[in-house]
């Protein structure tokens, strides 16, 4: 008995009315509350990292199935994130196998659990020897480093760096066949120290897979490279970069659609999730209930007060009919402004341009509609103030 008392109210506005019925939505919203509130949940930009969005009603969708993933910290849960997109996105299956499949195959491999028990071992060895050689010259770098310090801190800021360190000889190592020189070790050590979000262990598995593929690319050429799609990734603000090379890879890949619309706005989507900044006026995930509310049922009681002939609410949109006749309609607008939520258009699907004022650009999304809903109700009062009003009329 509680639970359908609860489904007669709206979570927005707390309104006693059948609230609408869309299993495609996990909220309870009526039909004036529905529109603006997956409109600021589901919101999406014009414009995102340098893509443009063409597709909004995609995007939404994506933002839709990846809103309960956050930040991966590590790569397990960069697994889990990558085998969700695979899982959601509509492609090709020959295409999406492939591409899954390599993804963990890579999982597996980077945990040993790869090939038969002698292959394992044999990959363990030569992933303890990098681990090794890297280890040992980033323990020499970071002795000069200190050494250089303490030389700045005494005042020979000018002695140290003319200063020739000779503590790191020269020498090579060879790997399966593969040499890598002294110098080559150090810049690999150096990327990973100079990118925010690098680790050594990405360093690691770099070298190993370098070894590993038969690349024929000197590792100085696989180095640029990924210190390149290092540099991309850090425009995503994501603080940890995946420690698989693969991943890393395949992130960027999928980040500018190579695979696909689908696959690219999945990644888009979950990334503008994670940088935008909610506001409670007008995002109902963070809203204040009680403010919230109160503003969604002024506007209801306005539109009621104003009655049917002049204001009703429609499906998706709120009908208004103003002193001289004409009709208008307002709905969520697709790409927002921060002072205008919402896209005014008329019988003839003229668009009017209806801004808030800049001082008023904080108050509750509803408490904006109000004065929207009023303004066109008085077109004829308010038509000196709002002149997009007055040209509608002639078009």
């Amino acid at each position: 008995m509680k639970k359908q008392i609860l489904e007669e109210k709206c979570e927005s506005c707390d309104t006693k009315i059948p609230p609408v019925q869309d299993e495609n939505s996990k909220f309870n919203l009526c039909q004036l509350c529905k529109p603006w509130v997956l409109n600021s949940i589901y919101e999406v930009p014009e414009e995102f990292i340098g893509f443009s969005i063409t597709e909004p009603e995609l995007f939404k969708i994506s933002l839709r199935l990846m809103e309960h993933f956050d930040k991966p910290t590590n790569d397990e849960e960069w697994y889990a994130y990558f085998c969700h997109i695979h899982e959601k996105k509509k492609m090709e299956t020959k295409l999406d196998s492939h591409l899954f499949l390599k993804i963990k195959s890579d999982y597996l491999r980077r945990n040993f659990e790869d090939g038969d028990v002698l292959t394992q071992c044999n990959q363990i060895l030569l992933f303890s020897q990098i681990k090794e050689i890297l280890y040992v010259y980033s323990r020499k770098l970071r002795a000069i480093e200190e050494e250089k310090l303490r030389l700045i801190e005494r005042g020979w800021k000018n002695y140290a760096d003319r200063l020739i360190w000779d503590e790191i000889k020269s020498n090579s190592y060879e790997l399966e066949g593969k040499i890598i020189t002294t110098e080559e070790i150090i810049s690999i050590i150096e990327m990973a120290y100079s990118i925010p979000g690098m680790s050594q262990t990405f360093s690691q598995w770099m070298i190993f897979d370098w070894v590993m593929n038969s690349d024929e690319r000197p590792i100085i050429e696989v180095l640029a490279y990924f210190r390149e799609l290092a540099e991309i990734f850090q425009e995503c603000k994501i603080v940890k970069m995946p420690d698989s090379p693969v991943f890393l890879e395949h992130f960027f890949d999928l980040f500018c659609g190579s695979f696909g619309q689908n696959l690219q706005y999945l990644i888009l989507a979950s990334l503008y999730k994670w940088q935008r900044a909610l506001r409670p006026s007008h995002h109902f995930l963070v809203r204040h209930r009680d403010v919230w509310r109160r503003s969604f049922q002024l506007l209801r009681n306005i539109i009621e007060t104003l009655g049917p002939e002049k204001a009703k609410i429609s499906k998706g949109k709120i009908s208004i009919t103003g002193v001289l006749g004409h009709n208008y309609f307002i709905k969520p607008n697709v790409f927002k402004s921060e002072l205008q939520h919402w896209l005014v258009t008329t019988s003839n699907d003229r668009h009017i341009c209806i801004d808030i004022l800049e001082e008023h650009k904080k108050l509750p999304i509803a408490d904006q509609l109000c004065s929207v809903v009023l303004s066109l109700a008085n077109d004829w009062i308010v038509a000196h103030e709002i002149t997009t009003i007055v040209r509608s009329w002639s078009e």
